[in-house]
């Protein structure tokens, strides 16, 4: 009687640790917006630095000049090995380790 006792509560423990786990794992955010949000990730964390961010890049460049033109870009116009599909024929689909370009004639030099 005590090692039926045992193994059914050895199965519910299992039972248990397995529905936490598919829950944790099965609750993972498709993108990490929401995990940074309000965050400042051009802080210094101790010695690790994060001197390459946008927000730096950006502030090297704050004196330039926005750009003031649109830029039309024919998104079918590319070289690279990218697809398109008939149902959606304006878009431009990549699979991994696939590349594409597009060249674009900028009319003026500024921050676009």
């Amino acid at each position: 009687m005590r090692k039926k006792r045992m193994v059914s509560l050895l199965v519910f423990l299992a039972v248990v640790v397995a529905i936490v786990l598919i829950v944790k794992l099965g609750s993972a955010p498709d993108d990490y917006h929401a995990k940074y949000e309000g965050a400042d990730l051009t802080a210094r964390v101790g010695e690790i630095g994060r001197d390459d961010t946008y927000e730096a890049y950006l502030q090297s460049h704050a004196s330039e000049s926005e750009g003031n033109e649109a830029i039309p870009i024919d998104v079918l116009a590319y070289d690279g090995d990218a697809k398109t599909d008939q149902d959606h024929p304006d878009s431009v689909y990549t699979a991994d380790g696939s590349f594409v370009t597009w060249k674009v004639q900028v009319p003026e030099a500024g921050m676009y």
